[in-house]
């Protein structure tokens, strides 16, 4: 049996902008901030795809509170990302993924995550403030 590779086909760069507390962790209950929905499989054609990377940002202000961003496909945890409080000032750079998350000095978490058609992305902040979650991958 031979493979071959499986290259997306439409490229997604999706954001989600967090600003409500929720201590909900089932991905479903209180705030949550949809940021991507695979197509469905049948008439439009979806096979998949996959999200490559993550990164969070804090929002206008640039300053971020201590809390966690939680990640969810479907429901399912798939990631949680410490968020340390920052107020940026023109020696202090605002928040970013650190590197002890396993991001680049950039701040881009490389996240490798395969999703089946009709699969959602959706995310919440634990704590209230102004934060925004990008994704980038692409739909099969």
């Amino acid at each position: 049996m031979a493979f071959a590779p499986q290259y997306s086909g439409d490229p997604i760069s999706a954001s989600a902008v967090l600003s409500t507390a929720n201590l909900n962790r089932d991905g479903v209950t209180g705030a949550v901030v949809t940021a991507y929905t695979f197509r469905a499989s049948g008439a439009t054609g979806g096979k998949g795809g996959r999200i490559d990377t993550l990164t969070i940002t804090a929002g206008t202000t640039g300053a971020s509170v201590a809390g966690n961003v939680l990640m969810f496909i479907n429901g399912t945890l798939i990631r949680e990302i410490a968020i340390s409080s920052i107020t940026p000032s023109a020696t202090v750079k605002g928040y970013i993924i650190p590197t002890l998350e396993g991001a680049d000095v950039n701040g881009v978490l490389i996240v490798n995550q395969v999703c089946a058609a009709g699969d959602i992305i959706k995310f919440v902040v634990t704590t209230t403030q102004a934060l925004t979650a990008r994704v980038v991958g692409g739909e099969f």
